[in-house]
């Protein structure tokens, strides 16, 4: 049995309504006992949710909950900026999925990337191009090329290769992924502006100033 203390208002209350509703169309992507933990994390109660997490882990002796549990305190970690318990956790749950008798590939691509996205805050950018590449390789084999987790995997590349100076393969990995974005995504998604500003910062380190004003109005 679970002891959770939270307060309750009005507010809060509708927000939790709205939030469950809108995560009863990613259930079969998610399990539902992680879903308070997801909410914290949105909330940005980012060390409830890790220890929300960490208590459901010890209550699981399911493989593939187990790994699930892993990358969510790995998550959590991560937004406290606790980058080296994050990867450790994050590890853990690639393990798990990948050494199942069916490997879940597209689960282990996923959290690849989130150690991906560590390394580049902890400024790695090497080992981030290296994590980056290896969920684009298992993605590979499991999605469609024009998916949008081909997509953030392509971004992470484009940025580290950016923050490493390396501007040309930065530009080529940013289009890839401004491709995909927008053959999917509404114009106005954050996603698109967010990708549109990146390739406007290879153009201006390139010094060509007009293709990157160009990129910043267009964002």
């Amino acid at each position: 049995m679970w002891l959770i203390n939270a307060t309750i208002t009005d507010q809060s209350v509708e927000l939790a309504e709205e939030y469950i509703e809108y995560q009863k169309k990613k259930v079969s992507a998610s399990n539902v006992t992680l879903m308070f933990g997801h909410l914290l994390i949105d909330m940005g109660e980012y060390e409830k949710a890790q220890k929300y997490f960490e208590i459901v882990l010890c209550d699981w002796s399911n493989e593939k909950e187990v790994a699930c549990a892993y990358n969510d305190i790995g998550h959590a970690f991560r937004l406290k900026g606790e980058h080296c318990r994050a990867l450790d956790n994050y590890q853990k749950s690639v393990d798990l999925h990948m050494t199942a008798a069916h490997p879940r590939l597209v689960c282990a691509s996923k959290i690849l990337n989130e150690i991906g996205v560590t390394h580049s805050e902890m400024k790695e950018y090497e080992r981030a191009c290296f994590y980056f590449t290896r969920a684009l390789k298992l993605y590979e084999k499991c999605l469609p090329e024009t998916h949008l987790d081909v997509a953030a995997a392509l971004f992470g590349l484009g940025t580290a290769y950016l923050d490493r100076g390396e501007n040309e393969k930065a530009m080529d990995y940013l289009k890839r992924a401004q491709k995909i974005y927008l053959s999917l995504l509404p114009y106005n998604h954050p996603n698109v502006a967010t990708t549109l500003v990146n390739i406007g910062n290879a153009h201006y380190k390139n010094e060509q100033y007009d293709e990157a004003t160009e990129c910043y109005i267009k964002a």
